[in-house]
């Protein structure tokens, strides 16, 4: 059993009963991490690019070496798991 007070207006009522939650993608109109892709190559080629732009901007990272840490995060995240996914790396790259 809840008590609640039924005068209070329902926006007010869901403000104090949910979290206030602001990440970095909502502060400040930064753009926000998701993709929404038609398909499933969208979204690979979306990651790729994603992590790409990552690891070239990463002056901590051999140029000689950047090919390598490309695969090792895309590993990480799963991508290999994807029909097709080696392929549209390699020739992404």
């Amino acid at each position: 059993c809840i008590n609640v007070d039924m005068d209070a207006p329902m926006q007010a009522f869901l403000k104090a009963m949910l979290p206030q939650q602001h990440t970095e993608c909502c502060v400040g109109g930064a753009r926000s991490p998701e993709t929404f892709a038609r398909n499933i190559d969208e979204t690979i080629i979306s990651t790729i690019e994603t992590v790409q732009t990552e690891v070239w901007e990463n002056e901590a990272i051999a140029p000689s070496k950047r090919n390598r840490e490309l695969v090792t995060r895309l590993h990480g995240l799963g991508i290999f798991k994807y029909k097709d996914a080696v392929l549209m790396v390699a020739n992404h790259l």
